[in-house]
């Protein structure tokens, strides 16, 4: 492995244990004062390396298993993609394995291309712990064709729910009493309905150069729907009136026009 990076551990009674890790000598370790869970991390590491060529990510329950799996994902992230490997998990469901393909889904070894991250300008969406920053990047990459999956790379997932390791505290949901993975989900669901995912997505799809294919077309047209229902729709609505609403949003981005100026600057 040739790239530098750091272990960044939450705080908790489990951390001392941490420091019996030998690391590579560009590597290096930083302890948290309080649990801030992943979005903490993220957030520490893009503050403190602010000019990266790429920010990787690897999860204490992952383990590389290709040579050279870092230079590779480094590589076909370059600036402007989201890369990941083959994780021995999703990678081996056809109906996962495709939403990997599509963008979809993430797996392990995920790599952002640094202009990317500074130009949506968080690396992980703000105001959540854990939960929603996967399929926040999802929401930004897949529609523009800007995600980069790599099947020959195999960086594996040990999971408790592929029976590969135990169960632990950091899998549950809650913590202190409080359901944080629920509230971070509607956390991500209100900005992918929010005018600044909209103002994101413009704003990469014209840093990055984005030219969008027939198949990506289709998949922007489905966000647009979405987002829009998602605007419209209201706490126990009733079945008549949601599927009145869906027909109209559905008029409202016809199916196989292009919606490329969509993306264009406002102004």
């Amino acid at each position: 492995m040739k790239s530098p990076g750091v272990v960044y551990v939450d705080y908790d009674e489990t951390a001392s244990e941490y420091r019996k890790l030998r690391l590579p000598k560009n590597w290096r370790i930083v302890f948290a004062d309080e649990w801030g869970s992943l979005q903490a991390s993220m957030d520490w590491c893009f503050r403190n390396y602010p000019d990266a060529s790429q920010y990787g990510w690897l999860a204490d329950d992952t383990y590389p298993r290709t040579e050279g799996w870092d230079t590779a994902l480094e590589q076909a992230a370059g600036e402007w993609c989201l890369s990941y490997a083959n994780d021995l998990w999703f990678a081996d469901g056809d109906i996962t394995r495709h939403e990997l393909e599509i963008g979809d889904n993430l797996s392990s070894g995920l790599c952002w291309g640094g202009e990317l991250v500074r130009t949506v300008g968080w690396w992980a969406l703000p105001e959540v712990r854990q939960a929603g920053i996967d399929t926040a990047w999802t929401s930004i990459c897949g529609p523009l064709g800007l995600n980069r999956y790599l099947d020959d790379i195999i960086v594996e997932h040990k999971n408790y729910k592929t029976g590969k390791r135990e169960k632990d505290a950091v899998d549950d949901w809650a913590r202190d009493g409080a359901d944080y993975v629920s509230e971070d989900i509607e956390i991500r669901n209100d900005w992918c309905a929010s005018p600044d995912y909209a103002a994101t997505l413009r704003r990469v799809a014209n840093s990055a150069n984005v030219e969008l294919t027939e198949p990506q077309q289709v998949r922007l047209r489905q966000r647009l729907i979405d987002r829009r229902i998602s605007e419209l729709w209201k706490l126990n609505m009733s079945g008549a009136r949601l599927t009145r609403i869906t027909e109209l949003v559905n008029a409202e981005f016809p199916e196989g026009e292009h919606f490329d100026s969509y993306l264009e600057p406002t102004r």
